[in-house]
């Protein structure tokens, strides 16, 4: 399709974006769980060139959550073309403790390639199901990173809904 990112010019070159995804266990009818396997690409020449190649798993087991994804960008773009190149990754362990209550970690890294910073994302975090479409979250976030002088701390508290699951709710 037009690369004409965020409407900046029209007709700025050409971009194309394709992913693929495997269900390898689908025969087994989640006897050994759900597992995804996919790839991505996003390539094109908007006002300069750029690659974004993207691998991720996601595998469910029971009460068990596993995502990563690992992604390589010669070029991305963000409003313009940044010839920037990263790479990096995150991956995430969940845990169903009850059917309202779950524990989430994760990890996160970038690697700016071209300056040969990097940050790093520790978190833990709480998600409490108060009915279906409508939770509550807290979150503890842990940042090293080259672009800071110090350590960040951050907690997040918040609300996430669904407007779907609302209304399939009878009032």
């Amino acid at each position: 399709y037009d690369g004409s990112r965020f409407m900046n010019k029209l007709f700025n070159g050409s971009e194309f974006a394709g992913t693929v995804q495997f269900k390898p266990l689908a025969a087994f009818n989640d006897k050994y769980g759900n597992l995804k396997i996919g790839a991505s690409i996003d390539t094109g020449n908007a006002d300069g060139s750029f690659n974004v190649f993207n691998a991720n798993a996601l595998y469910q087991y029971k009460r068990f959550y596993f995502d990563f994804e690992y992604t390589n960008a010669n070029g991305y773009t963000r409003g313009k073309v940044n010839s920037d190149k990263f790479n990096g990754f995150y991956t995430t362990l969940g845990y169903n403790i009850t059917d309202k209550l779950k524990i989430l970690g994760r990890y996160d890294y970038l690697r700016n390639q071209t300056s040969g910073k990097n940050s790093m994302e520790y978190s833990a975090g709480l998600t409490y199901n108060l009915k279906p479409g409508l939770d509550i979250l807290a979150n503890y976030v842990l940042v090293d990173s080259d672009y800071e002088k110090s350590l960040q701390q951050k907690i997040y508290l918040g609300t996430r809904f669904n407007l779907g699951e609302f209304a399939k709710e009878k009032i």
